[in-house]
């Protein structure tokens, strides 16, 4: 999991992207939220983090949100994958309804996946992007992937499976 962190931050500051505060979504974001905000500190940054519950709790503290305030904050979230966008689309309206204003998203891996290849080759990555007009960062890419399983024999198989994966499901970004 550090690891994994430290190739989060990589990307992140790769990008250049400005931030001060990490909002990772119920459930994967939560601990990937916190190993980054981790290896930040390892870093020498400081960053405070938040997160939500999927169910609002009625007692003790109440609510739906967890951690530091958002309130006139930047935002970054993250998470593991974009899928159809559900999850980012929800934390982008909680960090909204707290006040926070949404700088960008970090995901693990852009699976370059149309979200309806039927009728749009664009991927949920590329989708999110332009719909909310914020950047989405990968640590890696189906490209990657397929570039990493190229290289070594030992998974040659993977590839095939990668590439048939990219030919049924493949968005415009592996065009």
């Amino acid at each position: 999991m550090a690891g994994l962190a430290g190739c989060y931050a990589d990307a992140i500051d790769a990008h250049g992207v400005a931030f001060d505060l990490l909002f990772g979504p119920a459930y994967k974001g939560i601990p990937l939220a916190t190993a980054l905000a981790c290896e930040y500190a390892r870093r020498g940054r400081d960053l405070p983090l938040a997160f939500n519950r999927k169910e609002a709790k009625t007692h003790g503290e109440g609510g739906n949100l967890i951690g530091a305030p958002l309130a006139g904050r930047r935002v970054l979230i993250v998470d593991d994958v974009i899928t159809a966008g559900t999850a980012i689309r929800e934390a982008l309206g909680l960090i909204a309804d707290a006040g926070g204003i949404a700088a960008g998203i970090v995901i693990a891996l852009d699976r370059q996946e149309a979200v309806d290849p039927a009728t749009s080759r664009r991927s949920a990555a590329q989708t999110v992007a332009a719909d909310h007009g914020l950047p989405v960062i990968a640590v890696a890419t189906l490209g990657d992937l397929l570039a990493f399983a190229g290289d070594r024999a030992e998974l040659s198989g993977q590839r095939e499976r990668l590439l048939a994966y990219r030919q049924a499901y493949g968005s415009e970004a592996n065009a």
